[in-house]
Order: structure tokens, then C-alpha cells, then sequence
């Protein structure tokens, strides 16, 4: 409102100039800026109305802002002190006095907080009405919410110290309850211990005593949960208690916690002593009763009248069972003597009369005298079993003996063998004889212990043994008549040998003779046959196999003489004396027979296989010839297509038919080892060889006049192939040419000049193709002339394809790059026209801009630039759009302009938005 008097001022001025102003405008310019005024006028006039009504409405709203900042000022404070309040007197109340008194305080501040609640509703409303009076920034709802939540922290805070407090009494009030509760029934407890901690008395008294200790230990449980309950109750009165509070109550708790554990320590003592002196109490009755009733039983077993035993088995069982108990006796002592420590040790801890010296001497005076019986009945048994053993020694003595010269007698008992070898049994018979007097001090010993031995055998056994010795007699006997009648045997055999032996002689001489004449016969078959055998090849083969022919012959014919042997061996085998070598000289030499028959025999196999092995070699290798040679050329006799596959045919079938000799040999072998053959085989072996013969010579036959034919063919054909070649090869030069160039005629447009020269230059290859057509024509009448004769134009037809799809691919190419050369030498030319429309109209106007900046005083040539500037301004705009036409021309020139002239195209464009740039600049300031 201060500068309403500068705004009039100003207005006025305003006014003062629109008068002037109209004095020289015409009535209808006049008319606008007369109405243009007024407006102006009308809207001062608001303007001060407006202000003066703000000014209003902010000096109210000061001054409801002002009361409102009072209040809220009082009520932070307030609550600032309230919580410094809280904070200062609660904690020393809690330090200095009772829980009690700390509640009545919390009390009196709850009330106090209550009755401010009201204020700070108010402020909250009188915020909530400056902020929808759009007084304000709007903060103040802000604030006095804020300062409420505030006070409602501050409310529950206080609600919550009073509730903390109360639970702190609530639980302090609980511990000494339940620590006084805790005594009184541990002083019970304590109390009923102390009568129960004691061993001495009789087993009926501990047990009542172990049961009423057991049934305090139960307890346990009881004590625990008491004791849990009142350390839990402390805890929770600890977190809240001083540290002069927390001290005492600690200090109760350990001493309610030594309490427990002390009487714990106690019952569970008095338990166990009293637990262990009943345990050993019932085990030292156990034991005793025990070892009473093995006694017991070890004096029925021992007294008791044992029979005499049938046999030492029985009587040795006697002997260990009786022994067991003297064992068991000796074991059984220790535990008597651990009895009597144990009965001590209970004599003193209870003081019963059970466990006294009477009781422990009686026992030791009736287990002596069962040991000292059972001894002298185990002395006796070992008597009895000792002399019944050396019976039975004797027993085993003799008739080892006697089996011994029965296997002696056995031995030497055989009738059969020469003169010597009876005369040796004969004496080996009278020493049996001579040693009979041993068995018979053998016999007597056994019939001595016999008799001692059945005194103490029951009748069963006893008879047993007279019946062992009987027939140890009777064996005894028997075998003193056997060496008696095998001496006589022996000495009438020994007679008869020595008549036999001169007949064996002259037999057995002959035998040799005729041996000895026999191995002579066949060691000369033998070295007929190793030289048959070193003859393998050839016509050597064919002696080979007439000597082993021979041989064989001989052989056989000497049959009978082998039977001769045979039959003499036998004769000699009447007599019992050892033939042994010459029945392996005669197996020896029937064998050696044997072998050579064998051996002629497939001696003879073996040439006739050799020969018939290498005819069928020497014809396989003719026939592997002849079709590695169909092979080898068989591609030969394919059509080919081109002249090289022609050129490598036609040598392949040279080289064949110069290395022909190969065949030749080949099929000679398989003439002459089919002769040989022929010599030796059957006559149908021989028409089957033969024939084979025949058909390799027709076989060698065909394929030569075959290769003889296809060289000629291959020979014509070859010549037409380079015909053919001398024509296609310069138009293939001639196409590849072209596509190169025309390949390369897009890195040549540096500049509008070089693309049009590039586009002449296609325009006269599409004149050369052109022209390319009739020698196409003509190669294609060759290729089907040589795939009609020969069957061997595919390759040439194929290839007169390849170069008319290559020349009319490359037509299209040509015409393609022509056409695409075409767009971009029209498009460089709009972009060459455009650019020097562009810059002569830049050069034009920048010329007449600075005839336009030039001064001047006359006003009337000052609104003619004015004008014809504008006029400049707006066509401006027209150009610009131009500009960048003309640039995204110019970036799809440079595309297709090639590398280095892409600079000079880009320094242009560059130079034209400079000067365009310049242009709008110096207009700006020209304006």
C-alpha cells in the first residue's frame, strides 16, 4: 500500500503518452489504444481495492495467529515441566521412600495431566479453524496435534508408571510369602530327618528307616517347586527393588539355597548308608544261604556208596566229577572267606547278633570237614584209573606188534617173481619167524595188568576183559600157522622158477632179431619221406609226391611183419617175468609203423595240396587281378563330364593297357600250375582245372579288346571337350570381368562428376551383355551335340547354364546399380541445387541486413526496414524448414557418396548452418 502513489504516478504517465500518441495514429489504431487505456485504469482501480480488503483480512488473522502461538508456547512449556517433574521427583521418591508412597505420587500427577486434556483439545480445534480460515501457513494443525500426542505420551506414560508401581508392590508383597511359607516346611522336613540318621538295629528297623528316608527324598520334587517359586518372586522384585533392597534379598535367597542344599546333601547320605547296609544286609543272607545249600548238596554226593565202573571211560568220569568237586570245594573257600569279612564289617555297623564269632566258627568247622572227604576219595578214583591205563598200554602194545608182523607176513607172502626175488621172501619170512618170541612177552604182560585191573571193574567189564584177552590169544595163534604155511609155499614156487627161465631165453632172442630187421626197414622209409618232403614247388612237388606213393606201398606191404611182433610179444608173455622193455621196443616200433603210414599218407595229401594250392592261388590272384582291373577303369567307362575327368580316363586306360604284361604273367601261372595239377589229380579233378583254365583266357580276352575300345572312344571325345573349352573360357574371363567392375563401381562415387561418369560406364556394360548372347547360343548347340553323341554333355550343358544364369544375373545386377547410381546422382543434384538456393539467399540477406543496420534519422525509412524486416523474420522460417531438409538430404548423400568425398559434403553443409547461424544472429540484432 506504501507504493500505490509510484503506481499512480506511472499510470499517469501511461495516460499521458496514449494521448500524444493518438494526436498521430489514425481513428482506427486511435480507437484500440483509447479502449487499451480505460482497461488499464479499470484495473488499477481493482487492484487497490483488492489490496486494502488483504490488508484487512492479514491484520486479523495476526492477531488470531498471535493468541494462538500464546497457547501453544503455555501448553509446551507445561508439558516440558510435567516431564521434567516425572522425571526428577518419582526417582527420588523411589530412592528415599516407600513403594506405597511412590503410588499416591504417580496418582497425583495422572490427575493433573487429566485436567489439562481439555487445553490441548481447544488448541487443536483453534488450529484445525485457523487452517480452514486459510489463515496461517497451514502448520498449525500440524503443531497442535503434534503437542496433543504429546500429552496423550505423557498420560500413558504416567498410567503405565502407576501400573508398574502397583505390580512391584503386588510382588514384593508375594515373595515374603511365599520365603516365609518355604521355611516353616523346611524346618519340617530338617526336623524329621535327624531321627532317621542311623545304621544300628535289625534289618526290620533300617528298612522302615530306608522307606522313611526314601519318602523325604520324594519329596524333593515339593521342595523344588517351592524353592523355584520363591526365586522366581525375587527376581521380579529384584528388577525393580534398590540396590540396598536387591542386597537383602539376594542375601535371603542364598541362605534359603544352602538350607535346601544342606538338607538335600543330608537325606541323600542317610539314604545311602542306609540303602547300602540293607543291600549287603540281603546279600550276605543270600550268600550264606547259598554256600549252605552247596554244602548241603556236596555231603549227599559225597556220601552216597559208588559202584564199581564197566570201563576206564566210566572211571575217568568218576575221577573228573569227583575232582569238579574238590574244585568247586577250593572255589567255593574264598567265598566262605569273603563271607566271614563281610560278617565282620555288618557286626560292626549294626551290632546283630547274626553276624557274631559263634556263628562264623560253626560254619568254618563244617565246610574242613567236607573238603578233607572229598580229597581222599579223589586220591582212591586216581589209584583205580592209573592201573586200568596200563592195561590197556599193554593192550596197545601188543597189538601193534601183531599187526605190524601181519603186514610183515602180508609183504612177503607173493609167490610170483624170479628165483631171487622168492629166495628174499623166503628169508625175510624165516626172520618173522625168529622175532615170535617178542609177541609172546607181550602177550604175558597184557594177561598180568589184566588181572590187577578187573578187581576194581564192575561185572560188565570185567568179562569184556576176558574175552579181550581170548582173542588177543587166538590172533596170536593164528598168525604163527600162517608164517608156517607161507614158509612151504615159498620153497615149492622156487623150484618151479628155475625150469621156466631157459625157455624165456631163446625166445626173447629171437624177439630182438627180428625187431633189430624191422627198425632198419622203416628207418629207410623215413629217409625217403624227408626228402619227399623238401620237395614243395612245382615239378619238384610232383617227384615229392610219387616217392612218398612209393613209400607208402612199401609200407604196407610190410604190414605182416608188425603182426609178426605182436604175435611173438605175446608168447613171452606167458612167462611171469618182466617184459617191460621189449614191450616198449615192440609198441615202439608198431608206433614208429604207424607214424610212417601216417606220415607217407599225408605226405601224399600234402603235395597234391600244395599243387592244388597254388593253382587255386595263381587263378584267385588272375581273378583279384582281373577285378582291381574292372575296378580301376570302371570309371573309365562312365560318361564324363568335363575334360578333365576325359583326359584322366583316357590316361588311366594307357597306363593299364602298358602295364598289361602283369596280367599276362598272372594268367600263365594259371596255366602251368594247372598243367601240374592236371599230372597228379583224378580225371575229374582234371576237367574241372581245365576249365577254369579256359575261361581265364577268355576273361583276359574281353578285357582287352574292352580298354581297346574306350581308348579310341575316349581319344574322339577329348577332342571335342577342347573345342568346346577354347570357346567358353574367353566369355567366362569376359563375364568375370564385368561382375568385378560392376562390383566396384559403388567405391567410386566421390562426387557428382564420378557418379555420373559410373553411371555410362554401366549403361555401356548393359550394351556388352547384350551383345554376349549369340556366343551363348553357340556354346549351348556344342554342349547338347556332346551330350547326344557321348552322353557326356551334362557337365557342358550344365556349365552353359552357369554362364547364361551369370550373364542374366549379372544384367540384372548392372541394371540395378545403374537404377540405384540414377536415384543418387538425381538426388546430389537437389542437393546441389538446393544448397546454392540456400546460399545465395543467405549471401542476399545478409547483405541486406547490413544495409538495414546502416543509421539513419528519418523515421519513415526506420518503419520501411521494420517492415521489410519482419517480412525477412517470417520468410526466415520458411528457409529453416528448407535448412533441414537440405541437411537430412545431405546425411543420405554422404550414404551413398564413398569415403573420400564425404568430407567435402559435410564442410558444405557445416559452412551453411555457420553462415545461417551468422544470418540469425545478425538479424536479431538488426531487429
Amino acid at each position: 500500500m506504501d507504493r500505490v502513489e509510484e503506481g499512480e504516478i506511472r499510470l499517469k504517465q501511461v495516460c499521458e503518452e496514449g494521448e500524444k500518441l493518438l494526436l498521430h495514429l489514425p481513428k482506427a489504431s486511435a480507437g484500440q489504444v483509447q479502449q487499451h487505456l480505460s482497461s488499464i485504469q479499470q484495473d488499477w482501480d481493482s487492484f487497490v481495492e483488492q489490496c486494502k480488503q488483504n490488508q484487512q483480512i492479514l491484520e486479523d488473522s495476526a492477531s488470531l495467529m498471535k493468541g494462538f502461538e500464546g497457547r501453544l508456547k503455555k501448553l509446551r512449556w507445561w508439558l516440558e515441566h510435567m516431564e521434567n517433574r516425572m522425571t526428577t521427583d518419582l526417582l527420588e521418591a523411589k530412592q528415599n521412600g516407600s513403594e506405597r508412597a511412590l503410588i499416591e505420587q504417580v496418582e497425583e500427577y495422572q490427575q493433573e495431566v487429566l485436567k489439562e486434556r481439555d487445553s490441548f483439545e481447544r488448541l487443536c480445534q483453534e488450529g484445525q479453524a485457523l487452517n480452514e480460515g486459510g489463515r496461517g501457513d497451514g502448520s498449525e494443525t500440524r503443531v497442535s496435534a503434534h503437542l496433543q500426542s504429546q500429552h496423550q505420551a505423557l498420560l500413558r506414560c504416567v498410567r503405565e508408571r502407576l501400573r508398574s508401581c502397583q505390580l512391584t508392590l503386588q510382588e514384593q508383597q508375594a515373595f515374603e510369602e511365599s520365603l516365609q511359607t518355604t521355611w516353616v516346611w523346611f524346618n519340617g522336613v530338617q526336623e524329621r530327618l535327624a531321627s532317621l540318621n542311623s545304621t544300628v538295629g535289625n534289618k526290620e528297623t533300617l528298612e522302615k528307616r530306608l522307606v522313611l528316608i526314601q519318602d523325604i527324598l520324594l519329596m524333593k520334587g515339593e521342595g523344588e517347586v517351592k524353592l523355584n517359586m520363591t526365586v522366581g518372586k525375587a527376581e521380579q522384585v529384584l528388577k525393580h527393588s534398590r540396590i540396598e533392597e536387591q542386597e537383602t534379598i539376594s542375601s535371603q535367597l542364598q541362605n534359603l539355597k544352602d538350607a535346601w542344599a544342606n538338607m538335600l546333601m543330608t537325606a541323600m547320605s542317610c539314604h545311602s548308608r542306609l540303602e547300602w547296609t540293607v543291600a549287603q544286609w540281603t546279600t550276605f543272607q543270600e550268600k550264606k544261604s547259598q554256600l549252605q545249600q552247596w554244602m548241603e548238596f556236596v555231603e549227599q554226593e559225597v556220601g552216597m556208596t559208588q559202584p564199581q565202573q564197566p570201563g576206564l571211560k566210566e572211571k575217568c568220569a568218576l575221577l573228573e566229577r569227583l575232582r569238579a568237586i574238590q574244585a568247586d570245594v577250593d572255589t567255593h573257600a574264598a567265598a566262605l572267606s569273603h563271607l566271614s569279612e563281610k560278617a565282620v564289617e555288618m557286626n560292626e555297623k549294626t551290632g546283630d547278633q547274626t553276624f557274631g564269632q559263634e556263628s562264623r566258627a560253626e560254619f568254618h568247622a563244617h565246610f574242613a570237614d567236607i573238603s578233607a572227604v572229598i580229597k581222599g576219595k579223589v586220591q582212591s578214583m586216581q589209584k583205580i584209573v592209573s592201573e586200568h591205563e596200563q592195561y590197556l598200554d599193554a593192550v596197545r602194545d601188543f597189538n601193534d606188534w601183531l599187526i605190524s608182523a601181519k603186514e610183515e607176513l602180508q609183504r612177503w607172502s607173493d609167490l610170483s617173481g624170479d628165483s631171487v626175488s622168492v629166495k628174499r621172501k623166503l628169508s625175510k619170512i624165516q626172520e618173522l619167524l625168529d622175532s615170535k618170541q617178542r609177541g609172546r612177552e607181550r602177550l604175558n604182560r597184557v594177561q598180568r595188568y589184566g588181572a590187577v585191573a578187573r578187581d576194581y571193574t564192575g561185572s560188565g567189564g570185567y568179562e569184556a576183559m576176558e574175552r579181550e584177552e581170548a582173542a588177543l590169544l587166538s590172533s596170536w595163534e593164528q598168525w604163527e600157522r600162517a608164517a608156517l604155511q607161507t614158509r612151504a609155499s615159498l620153497e615149492t614156487a622156487l623150484s618151479q622158477i628155475s625150469s621156466s627161465e631157459q625157455e624165456f631165453s631163446s625166445l626173447s632172442a629171437q624177439l630182438d632179431q627180428d625187431l633189430q630187421d624191422f627198425s632198419h626197414q622203416l628207418q629207410g622209409c623215413r629217409l625217403r619221406l624227408c626228402q619227399a618232403e623238401k620237395k614243395n614247388e612245382g615239378e619238384e612237388a610232383v617227384k615229392g609226391w610219387q616217392m612218398a606213393k612209393d613209400t607208402l606201398d612199401e609200407l604196407i606191404k610190410a604190414e605182416a611183419m608188425s603182426d609178426g611182433l605182436k604175435t611173438q610179444l605175446n608168447d613171452l608173455c606167458r612167462f611171469s617175468r618182466e617184459m617191460a622193455t621189449q614191450s616198449e621196443r615192440v609198441s615202439a616200433l608198431i608206433k614208429d609203423y604207424n607214424s610212417l603210414s601216417l606220415q607217407a599218407t599225408r605226405e601224399c595229401q600234402s603235395k597234391e595240396k600244395v599243387l592244388d594250392q597254388g593253382f587255386r592261388s595263381a587263378f584267385r590272384e588272375f581273378q583279384q587281378w582281373l577285378v582291381n582291373a574292372k575296378i580301376n577303369t570302371a570309371k573309365c567307362f562312365d560318361a564324363p563330364q568335363n575334360l578333365t575327368e576325359a583326359a584322366s580316363s583316357f590316361q588311366k586306360i594307357q597306363e593299364f593297357l602298358n602295364d598289361k604284361e602283369q596280367g599276362q604273367s598272372k594268367l600263365n601261372a594259371v596255366i602251368v600250375n594247372g598243367e601240374l595239377l592236371c599230372s597228379i589229380a583224378t580225371k575229374d579233378k582234371t576237367d574241372a582245372v581245365r576249365g577254369k583254365m579256359n575261361s581265364a583266357r577268355e576273361d583276359w580276352k574281353n578285357i582287352m579288346s574292352t580298354l581297346h575300345n574306350r581308348e579310341t572312344g575316349l581319344q574322339n571325345l577329348i577332342l571335342q571337350m577342347k573345342e568346346f573349352e577354347a570357346s567358353a573360357d574367353p566369355l567366362q574371363e569376359c563375364l568375370n570381368a564385368t561382375e568385378l567392375a560392376v562390383q566396384e563401381s559403388s567405391t567410386r562415387l566421390h562426387d557428382l562428376t564420378a557418379k555420373k561418369l559410373e553411371l555410362h560406364k554401366l549403361q555401356s556394360v548393359l550394351e556388352d551383355l547384350a551383345s554376349h548372347e549369340v556366343q551363348l547360343n553357340k556354346l549351348k548347340e556344342k554342349a547338347q551335340l556332346l551330350w547326344d553323341e557321348h552322353s557326356a554333355g551334362k557337365g557342358f550343358v550344365h556349365r552353359v547354364s552357369q554362364l547364361s544364369s551369370q550373364c542374366l544375373a549379372l544384367t540384372n545386377l548392372t541394371k540395378e546399380k545403374a537404377s540405384r547410381i540414377d536415384r543418387i546422382v538425381t538426388e546430389h543434384q537437389l542437393f546441389s541445387r538446393g544448397l546454392d538456393e540456400l546460399q545465395n539467399w543467405v549471401a542476399d540477406t545478409s547483405h541486406m541486413l547490413q544495409t538495414y543496420s546502416a543509421p539513419t534519422a528519418d523515421k519513415s525509412v526506420l518503419d520501411s526496414r521494420m517492415i521489410k524486416l519482419e517480412a525477412l523474420l517470417t520468410a526466415r522460417q520458411e528457409k529453416e524448414i528448407q535448412l533441414k531438409m537440405l541437411v537430412t538430404r545431405g546425411e543420405s548423400v554422404q550414404r551413398n557418396t564413398s569415403a573420400e568425398g564425404v568430407p567435402l559434403i559435410q564442410k558444405q553443409i557445416q559452412e551453411l548452418k555457420d553462415s545461417w547461424d551468422a544470418l540469425l544472429s545478425a538479424a536479431i540484432l538488426c531487429k
